[in-house]
């Protein structure tokens, strides 16, 4: 399944958590940042980045993600740096745009 959510689904929910379906425990990650959208044509680009405690560590993969509000989704989520005590997940989507 490739997410139909768009940028402003996403801004939307900043600094809340979502949770990784898949995971034995329970394990949850926070959306901290989303990028500015890009618009080249038809193509669209941005990227979120999420950040989750070092315990419970992300290798580079698609995960099933759910969130109270914009339900279940399948991103590919890559670590891409440390912070603290804290993991840094990068999501990008470079895609075409919907028709309009």
């Amino acid at each position: 399944m490739l997410t139909k959510l768009h940028h402003g689904d996403y801004a939307e929910q900043i600094n809340t958590k979502f949770r990784v379906v898949e995971a034995a425990e329970s394990l949850e990650i926070e959306l901290t940042e989303i990028s500015e959208l890009k618009r080249l044509g038809r193509q669209e680009i941005f990227s979120l980045i999420f950040t989750g405690g070092k315990e419970n560590f992300l290798p580079q993969k698609l995960y099933q993600l759910e969130h109270k509000t914009l339900g279940r989704d399948v991103l590919f989520l890559v670590p891409v740096g440390e912070e603290g005590d804290r993991i840094i997940y990068e999501s990008v989507f470079n895609r075409l745009k919907e028709s309009e």
